[in-house]
């Protein structure tokens, strides 16, 4: 059994990343969608704790003690988290288990770290937890085809054809190697149109390839490839994130390229362009860090 300690708590939060910091600027994130985070509002109930309904915005913290547990089970989640001792429950009564030990304890922290009341907000990975248990495995047909849908118009593959001046060598720069090593990860071609407004999709080799991909992954790593398009608009960039190719970094500045060539003759306006940058940054490293935890085994 995994308890937490002042210790354990600052080795966990010492991961190179700061979006906990944060935490007030989730609150309209399309990512943190609040929809499967409902508390029971009699949890002194013996059992389990159930996650049901729509909202938990302001549910007081009831409980004491987080822990992580190991347990026994035929299926590849093989660790519990608990809360007072007791197991948390979905509402589609599915215990909150989880293929590793990083993530598990990840999400305990999440837990660990309100304080009067519990925030959704604040358990950007529990949420991509629960949408993975609760949503994907009845939706992964719905998954599969808006990801080939994101690859056949993917929001890279773009004609610089008549746009501004600085455009063009960071586009050659940026998106033009991430378009080969795609290419060569996958042995398909990638085709751009030559004309600002000429019509193209993806040839339907490159399709049926990635549509083979998609289906061989498990629900865990195919919700944090959704989540991630969602916020980067590629399926290119995505993938080059999740492989190692780019940082999150270099993802946040190519999925906004455009804006960014951009403010080079139009400058910022103050604060509002950081804050945007630095919300798209945070729903790009919040799903990225949810697949590093997936192959973490403590």
């Amino acid at each position: 059994m995994f308890k937490f300690t002042k210790a354990t708590k600052f080795s966990v939060f010492s991961i190179n990343i700061n979006f906990l910091n944060f935490k007030n600027n989730f609150s309209n994130s399309n990512l943190l969608t609040e929809k499967y985070l409902k508390v029971d509002r009699n949890p002194l109930q013996k059992g389990t704790v159930k996650l049901t309904g729509l909202k938990i915005e302001g549910t007081r913290k009831w409980y004491k003690n987080v822990t992580v547990e190991k347990i026994e089970t035929k299926s590849n989640l093989k660790w519990s988290l608990k809360l007072d001792g007791r197991e948390i429950e979905t509402s589609s009564q599915s215990l909150l288990r989880f293929p590793t030990e990083a993530l598990a304890t990840f999400a305990a922290c999440e837990w660990d770290f309100q304080l009067d009341s519990i925030k959704p907000t604040t358990m950007p990975i529990l949420n991509i937890v629960t949408a993975t248990i609760e949503w994907t495995p009845l939706n992964r047909d719905v998954i599969i085809g808006t990801l080939l849908q994101n690859l056949k118009f993917d929001s890279t593959c773009y004609s610089i054809f008549g746009s501004n001046r600085h455009l063009e060598p960071l586009y050659n720069k940026h998106i033009i190697p991430l378009h080969k090593w795609f290419s060569q990860r996958f042995n398909v071609p990638i085709q751009r149109p030559d004309e600002f407004f000429s019509e193209f999709s993806q040839p339907e080799q490159t399709i049926d390839v990635f549509r083979w991909y998609l289906h061989c992954l498990d629900d865990w790593s195919l919700t944090s490839l959704h989540f991630l398009c969602r916020a980067t608009k590629s399926l290119i960039i995505s993938m080059a994130l999740l492989d190692g190719k780019i940082t999150a970094e270099e993802a946040t500045f190519i999925s906004s390229l455009e804006e960014q060539s951009q403010l080079i003759d139009w400058q910022k306006f103050n604060f509002y362009h950081d804050y945007k940058f630095t919300e798209l940054q945070l729903s790009i490293i919040v799903p990225t860090l949810f697949a590093k935890l997936l192959h973490e085994p403590n």
